[in-house]
């Protein structure tokens, strides 16, 4: 007899059923096909929702003013930042040598109608070329716009 408070279930419990003849009969054979485009929708579905990447970092609020200064001024900074180009490169030029009485100093007007400051440092008598086509060697510097000359000559 069970103990009580206990209840006791069979391991393996064999029923008979009568078949209920008021019933209709069971098929033969019942065979179920099911879709498969369901189950592989359900794949896809399941596979889409765990893909990607996930980063995630933590940033105290003191660190994240003290980075946005230092990109600001970084990104403000690199504008103002220039290195002048103070070397200068041997070259020649030819065109027109003019004296402009407002600056005192003499100007090569080039057939590309570049005006280029002559600085006299050879110490050349520039007067007898002036308004006359000349060749002018001398070393040139690019962000000045002036000519260093070394030599001159007159163009025929």
């Amino acid at each position: 007899m069970p103990k009580k408070g206990k209840i006791h279930t069979p391991i393996i419990t064999i029923y008979d059923q009568k078949p209920d003849l008021r019933k209709k009969a069971q098929p033969l054979v019942d065979l179920t096909i099911t879709n498969p485009v369901i189950y592989f929708k359900k794949w896809w579905k399941n596979l889409l929702k765990n893909e990607g990447i996930d980063f995630r970092f933590r940033i105290k609020p003191l660190t994240a003013i003290a980075m946005a200064f230092v990109i600001a001024a970084a990104g403000f900074g690199v504008g103002k930042v220039t290195i002048p180009n103070t070397q200068s490169d041997l070259t020649a030029f030819y065109g027109k040598l003019h004296y402009s009485h407002a600056s005192q100093s003499y100007y090569l007007l080039t057939t590309k109608s570049q005006a280029i400051k002559i600085v006299n440092t050879s110490n050349l008598l520039l007067d007898t070329f002036a308004n006359q086509n000349v060749f002018v060697e001398g070393a040139y510097s690019d962000n000045l716009n002036t000519l260093n000359v070394d030599s001159i000559s007159i163009l025929d």
